[in-house]
């Protein structure tokens, strides 16, 4: 790796002094994710970063593509369970070092420390085993395959043990992010005294998909942010690169799936009671089940359609959103029947022009109305629009 990071902002470019081979590894290993290409004048390469935002190894380099928004308000459309009063710039050195992977496992461990210092879960877990004294009940299924062998006893017993499935998933997290080169001594030191205190627990590096598996209860409730930072972790962390006894990793967020999934969560919550919110349910365009299309958002009511949303992330630069999402929110609603439909859409800088609030369709008469979430403002100020957005859409529903 190069010493120094190649710094970009969201949706912009830099230009930089590389290797022709160097250049276009990057431009291969990262597509989708980054354009390279040559400067007209030659010499250097454009990169220009798209919708991802995070830490990028790749080709030998090191991206960092910070977000437009700022930190803070990033972490609210995580939905990571943490008072916002928790996240602090300063304790990531983010303005000097815009780099999300090693923001992120700070965070998580000493998110891990404060929980393990109060004490691991335990729960009672079913385990099977030969002893000799009887404990629990005898497994006669066992017990039977070894008839002529009256002790050990096949015994079926209930354990106390914090060896469970939350704290093997948080510390094989932990020992996922203790092979990484990148993190500064000070967070490699509390995630190892952190791990230190799950003595006895069996590491499992678990998916996103498990740890939305697991059961939160009121005696395991507060293991919530702390899981919630895993899963954020496991879901867009992947390992390359190998440097000696460590790893180089990327972290890379989504902006368009980060926003989707917070509005889709924040309204449902919102809506709760009065309306249904169903995302990317899979509709066609074309008779006989062609063009296959996926509304971000249907709303209903008693079982009936009665609206439809559109969710994106970036309007055109002007501030005009864009022809094909106009398009896009129309065929939504020509499918489903619908007069009127919603882009929702973020703002991130204060100053951009709105776009036009309605639009009335030539010949069909469908509106089409966008809403506008401003990502520039406060955490509670995007809170509040949601709420707002929740209520208009309730009145504007057929």
């Amino acid at each position: 790796m190069t010493n120094e990071p190649l710094c970009l902002s969201e949706y912009g470019h830099g230009s930089f002094d590389l290797a022709d081979s160097v250049a276009r590894k990057l431009a291969r290993s990262t597509r989708g994710i980054l354009e390279v290409s040559p400067e007209p004048d030659g010499g250097q390469w454009k990169i220009t970063a798209t919708n991802y935002v995070g830490t990028l190894n790749a080709a030998g380099l090191q991206v960092l593509i910070r977000p437009k928004i700022n930190l803070a308000n990033l972490l609210v459309l995580l939905d990571l369970g943490i008072p916002a009063t928790a996240w602090q710039e300063g304790d990531f050195a983010y303005r000097s070092r815009p780099d999300l992977l090693r923001a992120f496992v700070a965070f998580f461990a000493r998110s891990l420390e404060e929980l393990s210092a109060h004490g691991l879960h335990r729960s009672y877990q079913r385990e099977q085993d030969r002893l000799l004294a009887l404990r629990g009940r005898i497994d006669f299924a066992a017990q039977i395959k070894k008839a002529f062998l009256p002790a050990p006893i096949a015994c079926v017993f209930d354990e106390y043990t914090a060896d469970i499935a939350e704290n093997r998933y948080l510390l094989g997290v932990a020992n996922q992010l203790l092979r990484l080169g990148s993190i500064d001594p000070n967070t490699r030191a509390v995630l190892l005294h952190a791990s230190s205190r799950f003595e006895d627990v069996t590491p499992i590096l678990p998916t996103a998909a498990d740890i939305d598996r697991l059961t939160l209860t009121r005696l395991n409730q507060h293991y919530r942010p702390t899981l919630q930072l895993a899963r954020l972790v496991v879901e867009n962390l992947t390992i390359s690169d190998e440097t000696g006894a460590y790893t180089a990793g990327s972290f890379l967020l989504d902006m368009n799936k980060v926003f989707e999934g917070y509005v889709t969560r924040r309204l449902r919550a919102a809506l709760r009671s009065r309306l249904q919110v169903c995302d990317q349910t899979h509709r066609c365009l074309g008779v006989g089940g062609k063009v296959p299309i996926y509304p971000d958002l249907e709303f209903r009511r008693h079982d009936e359609v009665v609206f439809v949303g559109d969710v994106k992330y970036k309007v055109a630069p002007s501030g005009k959103a864009r022809t094909d999402d106009y398009f896009q929110l129309l065929a939504y609603c020509t499918v489903l029947g619908l007069s009127h439909g919603v882009l929702i859409y973020a703002q991130v800088d204060d100053g951009d022009t709105a776009p036009d609030h309605n639009i009335e369709v030539v010949t069909g008469g469908q509106r089409l109305t966008t809403y506008r979430l401003n990502l520039a403002g406060t955490a509670a100020g995007i809170e509040a629009s949601v709420a707002q957005l929740a209520d208009w859409i309730d009145r504007n529903a057929n």
